[in-house]
């Protein structure tokens, strides 16, 4: 009978993962084919959604080939679909600003699905050893410890990136979208599944993005509206990958 039942519950998670997948891989082809239509602003930001998602849901070798797919995606809305006015030859597109930050979204892309890949192999690997320093610990206090070994280490390695973003978004113009790459050192704290880390950081980032954005470029231009534009997209990315994974760790999932 307990067989039978934990065999009903696998297929049931087995069932709902794919399900969020299907999802996720619904809203990539969603924020593909709205990225080919536009140029003003850097839809391939939310594509770092989409990778957390599947990270958390598929294998491996299904997080690194979505991940691949995902940054060819972001590319081929940028060479493929609508082009501002001036850009016209092939070197322009690489040379501008517009071609950078779809590389910064390539990256963030990449990083979350190789953090969530290595994070989701390491709680695996620790639940199924819950014995430290020869000293078999009763199953809570074990889940407690590593709950808060994984805060700490998360928090501290998080900030540290954080910190070197802020010195380079600061010191760049606002063109360069900076504030995607918020998303890896958020994506620690959501993959730890410690919703302090992730409310302490999420916040904090976002804070970080906006200042950013005054320090960089204090005049008010197209440029800067678009820069703004970008950095609602920044903010909306990092709220949803707070609330989805602060759901995700109270379902229990990695």
């Amino acid at each position: 009978m307990a067989a039978a039942t934990q065999q009903s519950s696998e297929k049931a998670t087995l069932s709902g993962r794919s399900q969020d997948i299907a999802i996720a891989l619904l809203v990539a082809c969603v924020i593909f084919v709205s990225d080919l239509a536009t140029h003003s602003v850097n839809l391939s930001i939310l594509y770092t959604i989409v990778i957390y998602v599947i990270a958390t849901r598929a294998r491996g070798r299904w997080t690194l080939l979505a991940a691949v797919t995902l940054v060819g995606a972001t590319y081929a809305g940028f060479f493929l679909g609508a082009r501002p006015p001036d850009l016209n030859s092939l070197a322009s597109l690489y040379q501008s600003y517009w071609f950078t930050n779809r590389s910064f979204s390539a990256a963030a892309i990449l990083t979350t699905g190789l953090i969530a890949g290595w994070l989701r192999r390491w709680t695996n690997q620790i639940k199924q050893r819950p014995a430290i320093d020869d000293v078999i610990m009763d199953q809570s206090m074990h889940e407690e410890l590593t709950d808060q070994v994984r805060f700490f280490e998360t928090l501290l390695i998080a900030l540290t990136i954080t910190g070197a973003l802020i010195v380079i978004d600061w010191a760049t113009p606002s063109e360069f979208n900076f504030p995607i790459l918020y998303a890896v050192p958020l994506m620690l704290c959501v993959l730890s599944g410690s919703a302090r880390a992730i409310w302490l950081m999420t916040p904090l980032l976002i804070a970080l993005a906006w200042i950013g954005l005054w320090a960089s470029n204090r005049t008010v231009s197209e440029v800067l509206v678009l820069s703004a534009v970008n950095r609602v997209l920044a903010t909306a990315m990092l709220l949803a990958l707070a609330l989805i994974g602060t759901f995700s760790a109270r379902r229990g999932k990695p």
